[in-house]
């Protein structure tokens, strides 16, 4: 996944950079004033006052509530045929071709008249017809949010081969970059239900929807209008920032970050959304304030993500090192937005392109912290297994002899009654507090190991469960032909084997047994402790008849099923 990552961020660089065959329009008119207007001003009234035109070449930003920009057509060479405009909220657009008689052929546009330039950000009009070739070209915008807008626009011939194929194969490659984190969010999420995991696929998706938006892709592939795209890429960008900081509260790791800060982003993120979608839903409000208002309101926001990311990485975080490398190029697109707004400097027109490149370094940084921070926790949960199946096989388990006890064999009782287990045989040793008493507790403990270990025969595999009770009982469970006489074996090899292995004794030692055969169908509604009870007694019996000995017996149903009672005969 790693490399795959790194060739398609490579093919996006290839992409991004400058190549000297270039599509899209050509033969751009060079030269071009602008002047600002009251809104209903006529153009022969701005026409005549040259004192208003503004002809530098670095005109940064127009916030007047109609502008007229004016091209002057050479003598030679193509005819324009189309007007680019920065894609952004506006009231409309008038274009008038001026002959050289001095009348003027006009045409009113709507903003959703507007059609995909396939430069980064930027749209197309087509100019009117004329008979004669014009002398000048003047667009007249109205209501224009951002101040960019109408510095951005010139007039050029439209390539016949169409729009800038490089510019939609850049766009088309971080969006399906993009769609990668979500679908292996989607196989991480079925593993472990971590919550970074949906916050890092709704930042995906926030990527995804400013690209699409921003690129004019989403005009082509979707019926939207260019209102509905404008509004989009504006929102996207502002989720970005909101996903962003969501993921990064619920990725770096606990205590990595300052409680302060970790208790301030759901407030910053809030504002950032609250901030982009006034911006959004009313453009141009305050168009002499608004843009700049907007981008200086960001300013703490990205303030505040710089502080997070460098706090994190004070406390040695792993997840936000990953995030630095991801977040990187983001933030210096975000800083160089913001400056080219507030004090320029920066073409508008290369900042979308500088973003796509940000989201793929993104998608790769993070791609490769939640890759990590899964492996991670996929290691702590299997700890966490092994620990817990320690503890369980603890639980279940005596210490001293290492056979399963009583809490590890009661719940198991009746599923292995449908194996076959159909003899439970208890066993008591004989006088084992004279063993105590005489040899001491450490010597008792070695008669109860090796006691353990004689009915454990390598013979019988699985067909015998010896369960340590408590004590000095144990407790067989037999299945297969002859279990009475194989029981039987193994109480007598009790006396052969401690003998064998505890050589401070000089007594034997015996044991007694109760052994009960269950009938292997129509007792299954008798529990545990009933059969536990009845071999217990037989046990007894055997234990007052003279010890080192075993009782035996086979019960048969004979009692309705119902009433669950059990008879010996």
């Amino acid at each position: 996944m790693v490399r795959f990552l790194f060739a398609l961020l490579a093919f996006a660089i290839g992409l991004a950079m400058p190549q000297t065959a270039a599509a899209g329009p050509v033969s751009a008119v060079q030269e071009r004033c602008i002047a600002p207007g009251a809104p209903g001003e006529a153009l022969t009234h701005v026409w005549k006052e040259a004192h208003r035109w503004d002809c530098s070449p670095d005109a940064g930003r127009s916030d007047a509530e109609r502008s007229f920009v004016r091209f002057a057509v050479p003598a030679t060479g193509a005819v324009p045929d189309s007007l680019y405009l920065r894609r952004g909220a506006l009231s409309g657009v008038e274009i008038a071709v001026v002959g050289d008689t001095g009348t003027a052929v006009r045409q009113r546009y709507t903003m959703n008249d507007q059609e995909p330039a396939g430069i980064a950000g930027m749209m197309r009009l087509a100019l009117p017809q004329t008979a004669r070739r014009p002398v000048a070209i003047v667009a007249i915008v109205d209501g224009a949010a951002n101040p960019r807008t109408v510095p951005s626009a010139f007039v050029a011939q439209e390539e016949p081969g169409g729009a800038d194929m490089r510019s939609y194969a850049l766009a088309a490659l971080i969006c399906g970059m993009l769609v990668l984190p979500l679908m292996f969010n989607v196989m991480f999420y079925r593993v472990l239900r971590e919550r970074f995991l949906v916050w890092h696929s709704a930042l995906a998706v926030a990527m995804l929807m400013a690209v699409s938006c921003a690129s004019n892709i989403a005009l082509l592939l979707l019926p939207l209008t260019v209102k509905q795209v404008t509004f989009g890429a504006a929102i996207g960008f502002e989720l970005v920032g909101v996903c962003a900081l969501m993921f990064a509260r619920n990725f770096i790791e606990p205590g990595k970050l300052h409680p302060r800060i970790c208790a301030a982003i759901p407030a910053v993120a809030v504002s950032i959304g609250a901030i982009g979608l006034l911006h959004a839903l009313f453009p141009g409000a305050y168009r002499t304030l608004q843009m700049d208002v907007y981008r200086l309101a960001m300013l703490p926001a990205l303030g505040f993500i710089i502080v997070l990311l460098c706090n994190a990485l004070w406390r040695r975080s792993r997840a936000a090192m990953f995030q630095a490398i991801g977040w990187f190029p983001l933030l210096a697109v975000a800083i160089a937005r913001q400056s080219s707004f507030l004090i320029g400097g920066v073409s508008p027109i290369e900042i979308p392109s500088l973003f796509y490149l940000g989201c793929a370094l993104e998608v790769l940084g993070t791609g490769l912290a939640v890759a990590d921070r899964m492996i991670t926790l996929r290691r702590q949960r299997d700890s966490a297994l092994d620990h817990a199946r320690s503890l369980e096989e603890i639980a279940v388990s005596d210490p001293l002899t290492g056979l399963l006890n009583r809490r590890g064999i009661e719940p198991r009782f009746a599923d292995l009654r449908e194996e076959g287990f159909d003899t439970m045989a208890l066993i008591d040793l004989d006088r084992f507090k004279t063993v105590n008493d005489r040899f001491g507790h450490l010597t008792g403990d070695a008669v109860l190991v090796s006691c353990a270990r004689a009915l454990q025969p390598v013979g019988e595999g699985r067909n015998v469960i010896a369960v340590r009770m408590g004590g000095e009982e144990f407790m067989l469970l037999l299945r297969g032909p002859e279990a009475v006489r194989r029981a039987e074996a193994l109480r007598q090899a009790i006396t052969v084997r401690v003998a064998r292995d505890v050589c401070d004794l000089d007594m034997p030692v015996t044991a007694s047994m109760g052994l009960i055969e269950m009938p292997r169908d129509g007792m299954t509604a008798v529990g545990f402790n009933e059969l536990y009870a009845r071999a217990d007694a037989l046990l007894y019996e055997a234990k007052e008849n003279g010890r080192n000995r075993a009782e035996t017996e086979k019960l048969v149903l004979f009692a309705l099923p119902t009433q669950g009672r059990v008879a010996t005969g």
